[in-house]
């Protein structure tokens, strides 16, 4: 009874072993494809290690661990103040990134792989996108940068030496305005009065002057001046003769 369990227990062993000695693996560079495919190209795997957990056929269920990185340095938005963008580096273009992860495989060597990461765990922040012009607009202030003090510094200064100046720039602005003023009451005054003693505009003015000039010229027509001389020969008695 002890050898049949022995044996059986023998048997079973060089079943699962064998089992086991048929899982085959998706080759590093599918692996690779198949992880950037699925992070759309932002990130890359760099290095992986694979535990087989379960297999059905061609199918296989594994953990993962190894090393992936980003393409483009990575950032995240924190603040604003004024026109600065107050931003964290979260990634740094190809520098590695300890990761753990699971994965499903379907197929063979022969046949072709599908491959699909799941409950992917990173040792960095999983939020970033890359800034295209972050080193040439110094709009943007990286706070986990080595120069961040002294940007922000020479920032805050600027700020403090434009608030001290908004005492005089007020000063400026006001004694700007009442010059305005003088200059808008002479220009006023230039255009006269009406007839009801109120300043007049310019158009106000324009008006007044085309209207004296008409009422000139209709009372010196020819016609008008004919017509009263008419009118000038009958009360005296002069007639004209023709």
């Amino acid at each position: 009874m002890v050898r049949q369990w022995i044996a059986g227990a023998a048997l079973f062993a060089l079943i699962s072993g064998y089992s086991w000695a048929e899982v085959a693996q998706p080759s590093d560079n599918i692996l690779k494809e198949q992880f950037s495919k699925q992070y759309h190209g932002i990130l890359k795997l760099d290095s992986i290690t694979l535990k087989n957990l379960d297999s059905t056929g061609n199918q296989a269920t594994w953990s993962a661990e190894g090393d992936i990185s980003s393409r483009e340095d990575m950032y995240t938005g924190v603040g604003m103040a004024a026109d600065y963008y107050f931003v964290e580096k979260t990634w740094t273009k190809d520098r590695p990134v300890k990761f753990s992860a699971m994965l499903t495989s379907k197929g063979t060597p022969a046949s072709g792989w599908t491959v699909n990461y799941y409950s992917l765990q990173m040792a960095a922040s999983d939020q970033g996108r890359a800034i295209d012009d972050i080193k040439t607009n110094d709009k943007y202030l990286i706070v986990n940068s080595d120069d961040f003090n002294y940007r922000f510094g020479n920032i805050e200064a600027s700020w403090r030496a434009q608030k001290a100046s908004i005492p005089g720039l007020e000063e400026q602005l006001s004694a700007l305005d009442k010059k305005i003023a003088v200059a808008k009451k002479e220009a006023d005054a230039y255009w006269g009065k009406g007839a009801d003693g109120k300043p007049l505009t310019r158009a106000e003015a324009f008006k007044k002057t085309l209207k004296e000039r008409d009422d000139y010229v209709k009372a010196n027509d020819s016609s008008v001046y004919a017509e009263k001389y008419e009118k000038r020969g009958l009360s005296t008695g002069i007639r004209r003769v023709s």
